[in-house]
């Protein structure tokens, strides 16, 4: 089962020259894959992927009322964090460039849920409260 995919699409389409490719990184709760990059995510109809399902994004919006995007961005949950800070410092280096740089995906928001998330691997176990970030794996 895949916890995290973090997929880059059209920001790098342009400068790479490589129309319809795309970048995404996945973790698996068996801990097969931690935040690894996967090389042949592909659009859909643009290429033959290695053993990896193509991947299709469509709207339809009836009532056709316009509303203005402000940004794209992610979400992290604490299984993103708890995956982040087992990477080295040169790969989490990469990963930001990749989602916040210039020449990544410029993402310019992002989202921390607070308490638990869909994706929290164990919500049964009993947990401390705290009013600081001192025990977090944010500090």
């Amino acid at each position: 089962m895949l916890l995290v995919i973090l997929i880059t699409a059209t920001a790098n389409v342009a400068a790479q020259g490589a129309p319809g490719m795309a970048r995404a990184w996945t973790s698996s709760a068996d801990g097969k894959y931690k935040l690894s990059k996967v090389d042949d995510a592909s659009v859909m109809g643009s290429q033959e992927s290695a053993g990896l399902d193509q991947w299709k994004l469509s709207m339809w919006e009836k009532s056709e009322q316009k509303q203005e995007i402000k940004g794209f961005g992610a979400c992290v949950t604490d299984n993103i964090v708890a995956a982040f800070s087992r990477l080295s410092w040169r790969q989490r280096a990469e990963v930001l460039r990749e989602l916040v740089g210039a020449a990544g995906l410029s993402f310019n928001l992002m989202r921390y849920t607070i308490a638990g998330s869909d994706l929290t691997n164990d919500t049964r176990r009993p947990t401390r409260t705290t009013t600081t970030a001192a025990r977090s794996m944010l500090a």
